[in-house]
């Protein structure tokens, strides 16, 4: 009978240590992409006022579409540009300091970096999806 209750409490245990395995992954996984965005940015400040970002140069995951939302963008509007519902496409609502990078695979958001306008920003004018095989423009302050 004591079995049971002490079962149950270490299946609690380890699903709770993969679930934070899993958060601190992507999280790692998260920082390790703006990381390497910023680095790509700093090191072409030099060259010119407009660069062409690479985003396959920088991933270490799959994907098929990235999307690049401005500040204020609001959540139905990356929901309808998306295709689907995403849980987190409200975080540029009022935010005007960075642009939101999403990575999607099939109908699922794979990653998303919020990127800050500090160092620039991307020219989205009438495009803001692009596919794996594509550049993106990058104006440099």
């Amino acid at each position: 009978m004591k079995k049971i209750p002490i079962l149950i409490c270490l299946a609690i245990v380890v699903v709770g240590g993969v679930l934070y395995g899993n958060l601190r992954k992507e999280a790692g996984e998260k920082q390790t992409l703006q990381q390497n965005l910023v680095k790509v940015i700093e090191s072409k400040q030099s060259s010119k006022e407009v660069v062409a970002i690479d985003f396959n140069q920088i991933t270490s995951f799959s994907w098929d579409k990235l999307y690049i939302f401005t500040p204020y963008t609001s959540e139905a509007v990356i929901n309808k540009q998306l295709g689907f519902r995403w849980s987190k496409a409200g975080i540029l609502k009022y935010s005007d300091s960075f642009d939101l990078i999403v990575f999607v695979k099939g109908e699922k958001v794979v990653q998303y970096v919020k990127l800050p306008r500090t160092n620039g920003q991307f020219i989205v004018d009438n495009k803001n999806e692009f596919a794996p095989d594509e550049k993106v423009e990058f104006k440099l302050d």
